[in-house]
């Protein structure tokens, strides 16, 4: 008889030990096993659950909430609910909680809001219908930045060195964190050799950060200072970005932007403030060769990679590359190879390239 579980039922033709709450049981099986009903506070409709918390709470009626970590009422955990009105300083009544199920509350449990920013992101799908809302978490991994500094490498007071990003599963964001300029070949190796590829391809975000680890303006970031000041002496400041050329993913408030080609039905958010992917980094390869002013020491290099056809996407991703390269000769091609050999000769001509500079520098 489990689909009485989690039902709110209006008792009738009570005695000391039985009741009735007028269900046709027609269709069930025989009850086994144990049960508990639990009676409600006032009436039929006030059986959700009252949340006490052991500091002021701050969430005004009608916010939304994520539950996680109840011991006990373990249904609540993972569910987002709305509160009810007239909330007090310390307690507040969960929408829809329905008596929280899973066993008497023991311990635990925290209350999290949910607009951006916060531990959990709650948004409007936008599927075309209005009433599908999704909650996802917050992770470690950025999104492209949205405010005032979108397009240079100024370190701007947190929280806008990056935009925050709630990911639908947790495979699109790498474990992997940034590495800073190093001249430790095995530890960077092993970073990227820990890699995984998933997901699709927010170009922008890359370039974004591989700038902002030459960057001198972004040291403080870092567990040590590593960038040298731009126009420092004896230092060549190289930015290189090897890829298919085909970006295809912005963001919206940490979520993936309605006008990516892969907003297909799964979670997603308004279409992004930025413009598309491709958009932001063009304008990001402008302002990269021209960090440090007149006469600046950054090369941008770029390596295209598998778009030797044809194709209108291939045609496109390299006028894309060749134009956000310092020049012609900072554009390399690299064809599809089982060996990496392309790739191979694409790096070790740019590593000639730079000692060259360095030499006539």
């Amino acid at each position: 008889m489990t689909s009485l579980n989690g039902g709110i039922y209006t008792v009738a033709s009570a005695t000391a030990t039985s009741f009735k709450i007028g269900v046709n049981t027609s269709a069930f099986g025989t009850f086994s096993g144990t049960g508990r009903v639990a009676k409600c506070a006032d009436s039929p409709t006030d059986c959700d659950v009252t949340v006490t918390t052991s500091t002021t709470h701050g969430f005004a009626a009608n916010a939304w909430v994520h539950v996680e970590n109840t011991v006990g009422f373990n249904s609540l955990n993972g569910g987002t609910y709305q509160v009810a009105a007239s909330p007090t300083a310390t307690t507040l009544k969960l929408l829809g909680s329905a008596g929280g199920g899973g066993g008497a509350w023991t311990s635990g449990g925290q209350l999290y809001c949910t607009l951006y920013k916060c531990p959990w992101y709650r948004f409007d799908n936008n599927d075309g219908n209005t009433s599908t809302f999704i909650t996802l978490p917050l992770t470690n991994c950025v999104t492209e930045r949205v405010l005032s500094h979108k397009y240079d490498d100024t370190l701007a007071s947190n929280p806008d060195y990056a935009g925050y990003m709630y990911p639908e599963t947790p495979v699109n964001c790498v474990a992997q964190q940034m590495v800073p300029l190093t001249s430790d070949k095995t530890a960077l190796t092993a970073t990227v050799n820990a890699m995984t590829a998933a997901g699709s391809t927010a170009g922008q975000i890359g370039l974004a950060w591989a700038w902002y680890a030459i960057s001198p303006n972004f040291n403080t970031l870092w567990p040590a200072s590593s960038a040298a000041a731009y126009h420092a002496v004896n230092t060549i400041k190289a930015v290189i970005l090897m890829t298919d050329g085909q970006f295809n993913t912005q963001y919206f408030n940490g979520v993936i932007a309605k006008d990516s080609y892969n907003a297909n039905g799964n979670s997603y958010n308004g279409n992004s403030s930025n413009g598309d992917s491709t958009t932001q980094a063009t304008t990001l390869c402008t302002n990269i060769k021209a960090s440090g002013g007149p006469d600046d020491n950054t090369q941008l290099f770029t390596v295209g990679f598998d778009i030797g056809d044809s194709s209108a996407a291939s045609v496109a991703a390299r006028t894309f590359l060749n134009g956000c390269a310092t020049d012609d000769p900072h554009f390399y091609l690299a064809i599809t190879d089982d060996d990496g050999a392309s790739l191979t000769a694409a790096f070790q001509a740019i590593a000639k390239n730079l000692s060259d500079l360095r030499l006539s520098k």
